[in-house]
């Protein structure tokens, strides 16, 4: 009866104008009401402002976490997912699209008929969620309406929460990036009573030593809101914080040994406890340091795409020691490491397009040129 159950009886679909993902699910209409393209009858339901703010507050701390900015409020973006809300609570629906009465039109036909005049627009929808704090938890365990969520090109939102007769509730987050929005406050507090820590990370293990810097990968945490980073320490001391399950320390002396830790850390700033390993840098060259680079990887290809990845394979570097792996960079950001000559980047938002490197690098920490290919998703209204 809500978003993520929906995935046992139902089908998730993509819908965009650029992101917006989509479970669809008919309905029997109610009866026929005179209403304006954005004006919403008061019969339909009642309008929960309040549990719409909190929706942003908690989205707001999410994406304070991920690093990314925060949204602000946008008049057209917050009408427009009220009268949404509201429909589908007075029509008995769930489906981005809306259906007569009293206008059938796209998702998209709505916000415009709002007043949004963005570039960039996505929409989250749910339904049968009874708190603000237990929809968000559903939309982020959703890889669609999390890549919205995350979408470093919205700087705007809008929310809009109603109750049928019965009691309950229908949900619409708007994403977009248009002028004259209210500007957001600053990151908000974390969610009140929020003290679970984070799982420790599991699996932690070392994928390849140089001599000045070692790679490590760990199976992910789970939290009971979700987790936003993982700190990485060396002997005891935070060295920094990733976003992914792999990190590359580097900056450290041949031939030594080193603590490495990593722990897991949620919006609310709890953190897991500590899993630890120790690893030695490769010994120090008696007959000098190699300081020859691999060659930069050839025959970029992409392979496959789907609406949230994209494959690519490439042909093997040549070093005068060896190669011991590979380093795969989604724009700046660095999104693993592999000892393959392939590899999949997964998570991605649909309909856009990324540029994906990779760099070779061997035993002493030399590291290739990088070689960069151009792709995109498939489109959000494809359905695979």
């Amino acid at each position: 009866m809500i978003g993520k159950h929906l995935l046992s009886r139902s089908r998730l679909a993509a819908l965009a104008v650029l992101a917006l993902t989509v479970a669809a699910l008919g309905a029997a209409a109610a009866p026929a009401q005179a209403v304006t393209n954005c004006t919403a009858s008061s019969s339909w339901g009642t309008n929960r402002a309040d549990l719409a703010s909190q929706v942003v507050t908690l989205i707001n701390q999410y994406r304070a976490g991920k690093g990314l900015s925060q949204l602000a409020v946008s008049s057209p973006l917050t009408a427009s997912s009220t009268w949404k809300s509201l429909h589908m609570a007075g029509y008995g629906y769930f489906a981005h699209d809306d259906p007569a009465p009293p206008v059938a039109r796209s998702a998209y036909q709505r916000v415009q008929d709002c007043g949004y005049a963005g570039s960039w627009w996505g929409e989250n929808i749910a339904w049968g969620y009874t708190t603000a704090q237990s929809v968000v938890n559903g939309w982020l365990g959703s890889s669609g309406h999390k890549a919205n969520i995350e979408n470093p090109n919205f700087t705007s939102t809008g929310v809009g929460v109603a109750s049928n007769a019965a009691g309950q509730l229908y949900w619409t987050q708007s994403f977009g990036n248009d002028s004259g929005s209210t500007p957001p406050p600053s990151p908000p507090p974390p969610p009140g009573g929020d003290t679970q820590k984070p799982t420790m990370p599991t699996g932690l293990a070392v994928t390849a030593t140089a001599q000045t810097s070692v790679q490590l990968r760990w199976n992910a945490s789970s939290d009971n809101v979700g987790v936003t980073g993982y700190g990485v320490y060396i002997g005891g001391t935070l060295a920094g914080t990733v976003s992914g399950t792999a990190v590359t320390v580097s900056g450290l002396q041949c031939g030594k040994s080193y603590a490495i830790g990593v722990d897991a850390v949620d919006a609310a700033q709890n953190r897991s406890a500590i899993a630890t390993v120790t690893v030695a840098t490769a010994a120090c060259s008696s007959s000098g340091a190699d300081t020859v680079a691999p060659s930069a990887p050839s025959g970029l290809t992409v392979t496959a795409t789907s609406r949230t990845s994209i494959a690519i394979r490439w042909l093997p570097s040549g070093d005068n020691v060896g190669v011991t792996a590979y380093r795969l960079w989604r724009g700046s950001t660095l999104a693993g490491t592999t000892t393959s000559t392939s590899f999949t980047f997964a998570g991605l938002a649909c309909g856009r397009s990324y540029q994906l490197g990779v760099e070779a690098l061997d035993a002493a920490g030399n590291v290739s040129g990088r070689t960069v290919v151009t792709a995109s998703t498939r489109s959000c209204y494809s359905w695979f």
